[in-house]
């Protein structure tokens, strides 16, 4: 009798449970339906500590992080080259990368940023190459490498909420 009581306690637990998996589900669903405020390409979800409904996606991109770090680490690994034919390569990614970086400081109304980023084209441009010292280099390029990094990072372009 003993083994009959547990297993109709085990299936009334089972059913509650099933219950409450149901019940989840129907609330996700809504969720992803948008009726959160959201829609079904960008649901909103319930912040639990405000209260308030906040889009799942960032509100924000960072376009100019992966050329940031290309022009980076292109900028250390010219170092190694200078006064070689490697060099003259090097300055194509470095300029290219710099204009590159202009355009989504352009698109993110960030203006501030074109001042270091476009004499880093000029100077690393290889079709008219500009000629220092080793030693001028090394700072020079450091120097961009900072730039590269610091407007990868902080260059932010907004995301259009009806995406």
């Amino acid at each position: 009798m003993a083994s009959s009581k547990r297993t109709s306690e085990q299936e009334a637990a089972l059913r509650a449970r099933q219950q409450a998996n149901q019940a989840a589900k129907a609330q996700a669903s809504t969720l992803r339906a948008g009726q959160a405020g959201g829609n079904k390409n960008n649901p909103m979800v319930r912040d639990p500590k405000t209260g308030k409904t906040v889009s799942r996606y960032p509100s924000y991109t960072r376009t100019a992080l992966a050329p940031g770090l290309l022009g980076a680490i292109a900028l250390l690994a010219a170092v190694a080259v200078i006064d070689t034919g490697w060099f003259t390569i090097l300055q194509y990614a470095i300029a290219i990368l710099a204009l590159i970086i202009c355009v989504f400081a352009w698109q993110a109304k960030q203006w501030w940023w074109i001042i270091g980023l476009v004499p880093i084209a000029v100077i690393w441009n290889p079709v008219v190459p500009l000629h220092f010292d080793p030693p001028v280099w090394y700072a020079f390029h450091l120097a961009a490498a900072i730039v590269f990094v610091a407007s990868g990072l902080l260059i932010k372009i907004p995301v259009p909420q009806d995406k």
